[in-house]
């Protein structure tokens, strides 16, 4: 019986130990409108759309949603920044803080959205955003999606269609998901750099070859042509 006891106790004491070598800290956060340009509108859960307000939250479930010509900007904690473009609606479907990472998804049911995620001191950002067509998954980055296409300006994105086929998208590179196809393979960083100005103004001419796109530069007037190295 005392045999039996004494084990009881040093079960206990060692989950007790267990606990305090291993904690466990979960925080639930909340997305806070920085600043608000023309009409923008949000829809707290549970209730009806009112004006936003700047310094006005949004909990998880919470909505957003900006007027024709209208922007705001929504800060995640102290990870991420999104620029809510015109004619957008998303909602915020997860955000909480688990040992030291801060995990943030949301829903963007219409629009755009450009958002800049950083890892703060001693945070580090797990984001994702997701449309009906795809889910843009955030690695530290800059970038900007409307639901289909990704375009990068610094860092490292991957973009999934609903299947779960995922390309990686870098620094100055794009993709989009059309239906349930594939993402496209990212072509901008190659293609910038092997563009080429053409110093004689005028017309690119009927005949080209397959892999050379002509424009005009407005700035310039000079011909630009592309070409498609694949």
């Amino acid at each position: 019986m005392v045999k039996q006891l004494f084990q009881s106790i040093a079960m206990g004491t060692t989950l007790l130990v267990f606990g305090l070598a291993f904690p466990s800290t979960i925080g639930a956060l909340t997305s806070e409108i920085r600043s608000i340009d023309g009409r923008v509108d949000v829809r707290l859960p549970g209730r009806q759309w009112q004006p936003a307000e700047i310094g006005m939250q949004i909990p998880v479930a919470g909505e957003i949603s900006t007027s024709f010509g209208a922007e705001a900007v929504l800060a995640l904690g102290d990870v991420a920044v999104l620029r809510v473009r015109p004619l957008t609606r998303m909602r915020v479907d997860e955000l909480i803080e688990r040992d030291g990472t801060v995990d943030s998804e949301l829903f963007l049911q219409v629009g755009r959205v450009r958002g800049e995620v950083r890892s703060a001191e001693g945070l580090r950002a797990e984001f994702r955003l997701r449309s009906t067509q795809a889910v843009a998954s955030v690695r530290g980055t800059d970038f900007e999606f409307d639901g289909t296409t990704l375009e990068v300006f610094s860092g490292l994105m991957g973009l999934a269609n609903r299947f779960e086929r995922e390309v990686s998208v870098s620094a100055a590179e794009r993709s989009t998901v059309i239906g349930t196809a594939p993402p496209t393979r990212p072509l901008i960083e190659r293609l910038d750099r092997a563009r080429v100005a053409w110093i004689t103004p005028g017309s690119p001419g009927e005949a080209t070859p397959r892999n050379l796109v002509f424009r005009t530069s407005p700035a310039t007037g000079r011909i630009i042509f592309d070409v498609i190295v694949e």
